[in-house]
């Protein structure tokens, strides 16, 4: 951008433009993932209430009076609705686009947004959840 820039003009650089916003996104997702994959979920469900907890990874979990530190979003169970499996990121080996793979995971949304339960589970594992979810709040 810098070098198009200097020898071409302020046109020519805009061209690089949405390059930039492509290689943002593409870090965040990577963040995301990384993340995501260090905290822990838990889901409980009772009669009449839910509780979604997350906990944050260890670089992150322990607050300055030395607690962990957790999401907790709380709600009616009648509020709590199976989504589907769905794509949650999508990961890349060695940067070959035949090598891609996404990471699915069973979305249900709650009062406070959408939680990702199972991610990284084998497709026949999250049809098994997704079953069991759905034939418990049937209930």
């Amino acid at each position: 951008t810098r070098g198009a820039l200097i020898s071409a003009g302020p046109l020519f650089a805009a061209f690089s433009i949405p390059f930039w916003f492509a290689g943002a996104n593409l870090g965040k997702t990577a963040l995301q993932s990384f993340h995501d994959s260090r905290c822990q979920d838990q889901l409980k469900i009772g009669r009449s209430e839910y509780v979604y907890r997350r906990e944050l990874p260890r670089y992150l979990s322990t607050s300055r009076r030395g607690e962990k530190v957790a999401k907790v979003a709380k709600g009616r169970r009648r509020d709590l609705a199976l989504l589907s499996i769905q794509e949650i990121y999508e990961t890349r080996s060695g940067g070959d686009e035949s090598q891609s793979a996404g990471v699915r995971a069973v979305a249900l949304r709650g009062k406070d947004g959408k939680f990702y339960l199972g991610a990284g589970l084998a497709e026949d594992d999250l049809k098994v959840l997704y079953m069991e979810l759905e034939s418990f709040l049937r209930t």
